[in-house]
């Protein structure tokens, strides 16, 4: 979600991930944890960790609060990033 691998490097992109989500109430939560690394060659790109919380509301609505925060390894071109993102759903 910081949206860094809009293109792929050109020594490639391994990205190993995990993540756990669950209920609270109403409201859905997700955690995803990054590691990216390149795909030939021993480079590290870095670490995100995307975090979101989302609801439905009045019938056909739903809203979705999102954060990705990404941080860059030591030598990788790509700089530290920290995103948040609204996202409104009408769904009929």
């Amino acid at each position: 979600w910081a949206d860094l691998f809009l293109t792929t490097p050109n020594a490639g992109l391994n990205d190993l991930y995990g993540g756990l989500k669950g209920p609270i109430g109403t409201w859905t939560w997700e955690l995803v944890y990054h590691d990216f690394q390149a795909e030939a060659g021993s480079a590290k790109w870095g670490r995100e960790l995307d975090a979101g919380i989302a609801t439905k509301f009045a019938q056909h609505y739903s809203v979705y609060f999102k954060m990705g925060t990404f941080d860059s390894a030591s030598g990788s071109p790509y700089p530290d990033t920290t995103k948040f993102w609204v996202q409104l759903t009408a769904d009929f």
